[in-house]
Protein backbone atom coordinates (compact mmCIF):
# COMPACT_ATOMS: atom_id res chain seq x y z
CA UNK A 1 0.00 0.00 0.00
CA UNK A 2 0.88 3.68 -0.22
CA UNK A 3 -0.42 6.80 -0.54
CA UNK A 4 -3.22 7.60 -1.78
CA UNK A 5 -4.30 4.02 -2.38
CA UNK A 6 -7.22 3.83 -0.08
CA UNK A 7 -9.06 6.82 1.33
CA UNK A 8 -10.55 5.87 4.41
CA UNK A 9 -14.31 8.17 4.51
CA UNK A 10 -17.03 8.18 7.80
CA UNK A 11 -19.18 10.38 9.39
CA UNK A 12 -17.96 10.96 13.09
CA UNK A 13 -21.60 10.58 14.93
CA UNK A 14 -23.11 14.15 15.37
CA UNK A 15 -23.09 16.36 18.51
CA UNK A 16 -24.41 19.94 18.93
CA UNK A 17 -22.69 22.69 19.43
CA UNK A 18 -23.72 25.75 22.21
CA UNK A 19 -26.42 27.29 19.86
CA UNK A 20 -28.15 24.06 19.95
CA UNK A 21 -27.15 23.08 15.89
CA UNK A 22 -26.26 19.56 14.82
CA UNK A 23 -22.91 19.00 13.57
CA UNK A 24 -21.92 16.58 11.53
CA UNK A 25 -18.23 15.96 11.15
CA UNK A 26 -17.08 14.39 7.48
CA UNK A 27 -13.77 12.69 7.41
CA UNK A 28 -11.46 11.89 5.21
CA UNK A 29 -8.16 10.08 5.33
CA UNK A 30 -5.22 8.32 3.88
CA UNK A 31 -5.07 5.36 5.09
CA UNK A 32 -1.30 4.45 4.43
CA UNK A 33 0.23 7.70 5.71
CA UNK A 34 -2.67 8.73 8.58
CA UNK A 35 -2.98 12.04 6.70
CA UNK A 36 -6.30 13.57 7.46
CA UNK A 37 -7.60 15.06 3.94
CA UNK A 38 -10.70 16.44 5.14
CA UNK A 39 -12.60 16.90 8.09
CA UNK A 40 -15.62 19.46 7.49
CA UNK A 41 -17.62 19.98 10.33
CA UNK A 42 -21.33 19.56 8.31
CA UNK A 43 -25.16 21.13 9.18
CA UNK A 44 -26.71 18.19 7.64
CA UNK A 45 -25.80 14.85 5.78
CA UNK A 46 -27.07 16.66 2.72
CA UNK A 47 -25.68 15.35 -0.51
CA UNK A 48 -24.85 19.00 -1.94
CA UNK A 49 -22.79 19.60 0.94
CA UNK A 50 -20.70 16.33 1.11
CA UNK A 51 -20.50 16.56 -2.52
CA UNK A 52 -18.41 19.97 -2.11
CA UNK A 53 -16.39 18.51 0.22
CA UNK A 54 -15.32 15.59 -1.77
CA UNK A 55 -14.91 18.25 -4.80
CA UNK A 56 -12.83 20.31 -2.90
CA UNK A 57 -10.56 17.22 -1.11
CA UNK A 58 -10.01 15.81 -4.63
CA UNK A 59 -8.92 19.14 -6.34
CA UNK A 60 -6.63 19.99 -3.72
CA UNK A 61 -5.15 16.30 -3.11
CA UNK A 62 -5.67 14.34 -6.36
CA UNK A 63 -8.27 10.99 -6.36
CA UNK A 64 -7.50 8.11 -5.00
CA UNK A 65 -7.90 4.90 -6.59
CA UNK A 66 -10.00 3.35 -3.95
CA UNK A 67 -12.31 4.77 -0.84
CA UNK A 68 -13.20 2.49 1.91
CA UNK A 69 -17.04 3.05 3.44
CA UNK A 70 -19.43 1.33 5.15
CA UNK A 71 -22.80 0.42 3.96
CA UNK A 72 -24.62 2.76 5.04
CA UNK A 73 -26.40 6.23 3.90
CA UNK A 74 -24.97 8.57 2.06
CA UNK A 75 -21.96 6.08 1.01
CA UNK A 76 -24.47 2.91 0.36
CA UNK A 77 -27.68 1.36 1.10
CA UNK A 78 -28.95 1.67 -2.89
CA UNK A 79 -30.75 -0.81 -4.71
CA UNK A 80 -27.84 -1.61 -7.37
CA UNK A 81 -25.14 -3.31 -5.95
CA UNK A 82 -25.56 -1.48 -2.49
CA UNK A 83 -25.05 1.91 -4.19
CA UNK A 84 -25.84 5.54 -3.87
CA UNK A 85 -25.58 9.01 -5.74
CA UNK A 86 -22.12 9.25 -3.99
CA UNK A 87 -21.07 6.30 -4.74
CA UNK A 88 -21.58 5.92 -8.15
CA UNK A 89 -20.30 9.56 -9.16
CA UNK A 90 -16.88 7.74 -7.35
CA UNK A 91 -16.89 5.31 -9.83
CA UNK A 92 -17.61 7.26 -12.26
CA UNK A 93 -14.53 8.90 -11.54
CA UNK A 94 -12.42 5.46 -11.44
CA UNK A 95 -12.52 5.14 -8.07
CA UNK A 96 -12.78 1.68 -6.79
CA UNK A 97 -15.71 1.41 -3.70
CA UNK A 98 -14.49 -0.82 -0.94
CA UNK A 99 -17.50 -1.76 1.44
CA UNK A 100 -16.68 -2.83 4.88
CA UNK A 101 -18.93 -5.66 6.16
CA UNK A 102 -21.94 -4.70 7.84
CA UNK A 103 -21.39 -4.10 12.06
CA UNK A 104 -17.62 -4.54 11.56
CA UNK A 105 -16.03 -1.23 12.10
CA UNK A 106 -12.72 -2.41 13.28
CA UNK A 107 -12.55 -3.29 9.24
CA UNK A 108 -11.94 0.64 9.15
CA UNK A 109 -9.85 0.54 12.40
CA UNK A 110 -7.70 3.42 12.46
CA UNK A 111 -9.98 5.65 11.17
CA UNK A 112 -12.23 4.58 13.97
CA UNK A 113 -9.30 5.42 16.46
CA UNK A 114 -9.26 8.81 14.91
CA UNK A 115 -12.29 9.73 15.69
CA UNK A 116 -12.13 8.38 19.49
CA UNK A 117 -9.56 11.22 19.32
CA UNK A 118 -11.59 13.65 17.32
CA UNK A 119 -14.27 13.52 19.57
CA UNK A 120 -12.50 13.95 22.83
CA UNK A 121 -10.23 16.73 21.73
CA UNK A 122 -12.81 19.01 19.70
CA UNK A 123 -15.89 18.28 21.29
CA UNK A 124 -15.85 18.09 24.86
CA UNK A 125 -17.64 20.71 25.24
CA UNK A 126 -18.40 21.30 21.69
CA UNK A 127 -17.77 25.08 20.49
CA UNK A 128 -20.40 27.96 20.54
CA UNK A 129 -21.80 27.69 17.16
CA UNK A 130 -20.71 25.66 13.49
CA UNK A 131 -18.47 28.75 12.76
CA UNK A 132 -16.70 28.61 15.79
CA UNK A 133 -16.23 24.46 15.79
CA UNK A 134 -14.96 24.35 12.18
CA UNK A 135 -11.82 26.83 13.15
CA UNK A 136 -11.22 24.33 16.46
CA UNK A 137 -11.70 21.47 14.20
CA UNK A 138 -8.90 22.78 11.15
CA UNK A 139 -7.00 23.28 14.02
CA UNK A 140 -6.86 20.12 15.81
CA UNK A 141 -6.41 18.95 11.67
CA UNK A 142 -3.30 20.73 11.73
CA UNK A 143 -1.68 19.84 14.69
CA UNK A 144 -2.61 15.76 13.75
CA UNK A 145 -1.06 16.15 10.44
CA UNK A 146 2.36 18.28 11.48
CA UNK A 147 2.83 17.52 14.83
CA UNK A 148 1.83 14.42 15.91
CA UNK A 149 4.20 11.13 15.77
CA UNK A 150 2.57 8.18 15.13
CA UNK A 151 4.15 4.77 16.39
CA UNK A 152 2.64 3.19 13.12
CA UNK A 153 4.80 5.65 11.17
CA UNK A 154 8.07 5.03 13.25
CA UNK A 155 7.32 8.28 14.95
CA UNK A 156 6.61 10.36 12.26
CA UNK A 157 3.67 12.87 11.85
CA UNK A 158 1.49 11.91 8.74
CA UNK A 159 2.95 15.17 6.63
CA UNK A 160 6.25 13.44 6.82
CA UNK A 161 4.52 10.68 5.09
CA UNK A 162 1.99 11.88 2.88
CA UNK A 163 2.32 12.81 -0.77
CA UNK A 164 -0.17 14.24 -2.58
CA UNK A 165 -1.81 11.96 -5.65
CA UNK A 166 -0.85 11.89 -9.20
CA UNK A 167 -4.29 11.46 -10.30
CA UNK A 168 -6.35 14.70 -10.94
CA UNK A 169 -9.26 15.65 -10.46
CA UNK A 170 -10.94 16.58 -13.87
CA UNK A 171 -14.76 15.60 -13.13
CA UNK A 172 -16.44 13.54 -14.53
CA UNK A 173 -16.33 12.41 -18.64
CA UNK A 174 -19.24 11.16 -20.26
CA UNK A 175 -19.38 7.37 -20.95
CA UNK A 176 -19.00 6.21 -24.54
CA UNK A 177 -20.92 3.31 -25.82
CA UNK A 178 -20.06 0.99 -29.11
CA UNK A 179 -23.19 1.15 -31.63
CA UNK A 180 -24.53 -2.14 -30.09
CA UNK A 181 -26.08 -0.08 -26.92
CA UNK A 182 -29.30 1.19 -26.64
CA UNK A 183 -28.23 4.22 -24.51
CA UNK A 184 -31.04 5.43 -21.54
CA UNK A 185 -30.85 8.25 -19.18
CA UNK A 186 -32.34 7.32 -15.35
CA UNK A 187 -34.71 9.76 -14.83
CA UNK A 188 -35.13 11.38 -11.62
CA UNK A 189 -37.03 8.28 -9.87
CA UNK A 190 -34.61 5.73 -11.01
CA UNK A 191 -36.46 4.25 -14.06
CA UNK A 192 -35.28 3.93 -17.30
CA UNK A 193 -37.60 2.81 -20.18
CA UNK A 194 -37.33 -0.54 -21.57
CA UNK A 195 -38.90 -2.54 -23.97
CA UNK A 196 -41.50 0.00 -23.85
CA UNK A 197 -41.73 -0.45 -19.86
CA UNK A 198 -40.30 1.37 -17.27
CA UNK A 199 -37.76 -0.11 -15.50
CA UNK A 200 -36.79 0.62 -12.39
CA UNK A 201 -32.58 0.66 -11.88
CA UNK A 202 -32.32 2.65 -9.00
CA UNK A 203 -32.47 6.05 -7.83
CA UNK A 204 -28.13 5.94 -7.60
CA UNK A 205 -27.98 6.38 -11.22
CA UNK A 206 -30.74 9.03 -11.56
CA UNK A 207 -29.06 11.87 -14.45
CA UNK A 208 -26.83 8.87 -15.84
CA UNK A 209 -26.59 7.46 -19.22
CA UNK A 210 -26.80 3.40 -19.32
CA UNK A 211 -26.03 1.67 -22.18
CA UNK A 212 -27.86 -1.56 -23.10
CA UNK A 213 -27.66 -4.15 -25.25
CA UNK A 214 -29.01 -7.50 -26.25
CA UNK A 215 -27.82 -10.92 -25.60
CA UNK A 216 -28.18 -14.67 -26.33
CA UNK A 217 -27.55 -18.27 -24.54
CA UNK A 218 -24.89 -18.64 -27.32
CA UNK A 219 -22.77 -15.64 -26.18
CA UNK A 220 -23.23 -15.16 -22.27
CA UNK A 221 -24.50 -18.93 -21.09
CA UNK A 222 -25.89 -18.80 -17.49
CA UNK A 223 -26.58 -21.50 -15.32
CA UNK A 224 -30.42 -22.30 -14.38
CA UNK A 225 -29.44 -21.95 -10.76
CA UNK A 226 -28.36 -18.66 -11.62
CA UNK A 227 -31.77 -17.41 -12.76
CA UNK A 228 -34.09 -15.73 -10.03
CA UNK A 229 -36.83 -13.52 -10.12
CA UNK A 230 -34.86 -10.37 -9.55
CA UNK A 231 -34.24 -8.01 -11.92
CA UNK A 232 -29.79 -8.17 -11.06
CA UNK A 233 -28.62 -11.50 -11.85
CA UNK A 234 -24.65 -11.59 -12.08
CA UNK A 235 -21.64 -8.85 -12.51
CA UNK A 236 -19.54 -9.24 -15.50
CA UNK A 237 -16.38 -8.25 -17.39
CA UNK A 238 -17.19 -6.99 -20.98
CA UNK A 239 -14.34 -8.50 -23.15
CA UNK A 240 -15.14 -5.92 -26.02
CA UNK A 241 -15.07 -2.83 -23.31
CA UNK A 242 -12.84 -4.06 -20.74
CA UNK A 243 -13.53 -0.29 -18.69
CA UNK A 244 -17.12 -1.55 -17.91
CA UNK A 245 -18.86 -3.71 -16.01
CA UNK A 246 -21.90 -5.52 -17.33
CA UNK A 247 -25.46 -6.49 -14.99
CA UNK A 248 -27.46 -9.22 -16.75
CA UNK A 249 -30.90 -8.12 -16.76
CA UNK A 250 -33.53 -10.81 -16.77
CA UNK A 251 -37.10 -9.91 -17.06
CA UNK A 252 -39.60 -9.12 -13.74
CA UNK A 253 -42.66 -9.04 -15.71
CA UNK A 254 -42.48 -12.54 -17.19
CA UNK A 255 -41.89 -14.89 -14.62
CA UNK A 256 -43.24 -18.13 -16.27
CA UNK A 257 -40.29 -17.83 -18.90
CA UNK A 258 -38.06 -21.25 -19.30
CA UNK A 259 -34.09 -20.18 -18.14
CA UNK A 260 -33.21 -20.43 -21.99
CA UNK A 261 -36.45 -18.01 -22.89
CA UNK A 262 -35.41 -15.44 -19.93
CA UNK A 263 -31.82 -15.99 -21.36
CA UNK A 264 -32.59 -14.97 -24.98
CA UNK A 265 -34.58 -12.09 -23.51
CA UNK A 266 -32.27 -10.44 -21.43
CA UNK A 267 -29.95 -7.34 -21.48
CA UNK A 268 -26.52 -6.42 -20.78
CA UNK A 269 -26.71 -2.93 -18.53
CA UNK A 270 -23.38 -0.63 -18.69
CA UNK A 271 -22.28 0.86 -15.40
CA UNK A 272 -19.27 2.58 -14.88
CA UNK A 273 -15.86 1.36 -13.77
CA UNK A 274 -14.11 0.84 -10.31
CA UNK A 275 -16.79 -0.97 -8.54
CA UNK A 276 -15.29 -3.21 -5.57
CA UNK A 277 -16.78 -5.09 -3.16
CA UNK A 278 -13.32 -6.71 -1.13
CA UNK A 279 -14.69 -9.22 1.44
CA UNK A 280 -12.67 -9.64 4.50
CA UNK A 281 -12.58 -12.58 6.62
CA UNK A 282 -14.21 -11.88 10.10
Amino acid sequence: MWCNDVLAVDFKGWFTTGDGRRCYPLTITDLYSRFIICCDDLPSMALALIWRSFERAFRRYGLPRAIRVDNGKPFGGGWVLGLSQLSVWWRLLGIEVDFIDPGKPYQNGSHERMHLTLKLEIANPAARNLKAQQRRTSKWVRSFNHERPHEALDMKSPDQIYVLSELKYHGVKALQYSPEFEVQLVNSKGDIQWLSHRRFIGEAFKGQYLGLRRYDEQAHAAPASALQFSSIEKLKMSPKLDTKCYLNLIQKCHPNLSPKDRIAQGFSLALAPGYSRRRRSP
